[in-house]
């Protein structure tokens, strides 16, 4: 398995999902048009929401850059279910959810 060398600067663009957990951000990285990086914002620094989607974030990033295609990941974190916010398009179901909306958005965008 070849190990993913991240270069100095990627290009990124970053997202802003309401949630009930309040705004969060995600911020995706990209090397040649490939997806390999993943940042989450939300809440305050230490709650327990912002180091799970930390987490989960870089667990994602980890598997993208091993080849794991982002189809994946969209087909598990849809869906998943705690306070449902609408965001004017439709409705996230949770962080994870919105997470997906993203996710789905940048791989129908490759």
């Amino acid at each position: 398995m070849t190990i993913y060398n991240r270069p100095a600067a990627l290009q990124s663009t970053t997202y802003r999902v309401p949630t009930d957990h309040g705004n969060m951000y995600v911020t995706l990285g990209t090397d040649d048009g490939r997806l390999v990086e993943i940042w989450i914002a939300i809440s305050k620094s230490g709650s327990c929401e912002k180091a799970f989607l930390e987490a989960l974030a870089r667990s994602i990033a980890l598997g993208l850059q091993r080849g794991v295609p982002l189809v994946e990941y969209v087909e598990q974190l849809q869906g998943i279910t705690c306070h449902v916010v609408g965001d004017g398009t439709g409705f996230v179901h949770s962080p994870a959810d919105g997470l997906a909306k993203v996710l789905k958005g940048a791989s129908s965008g490759n």
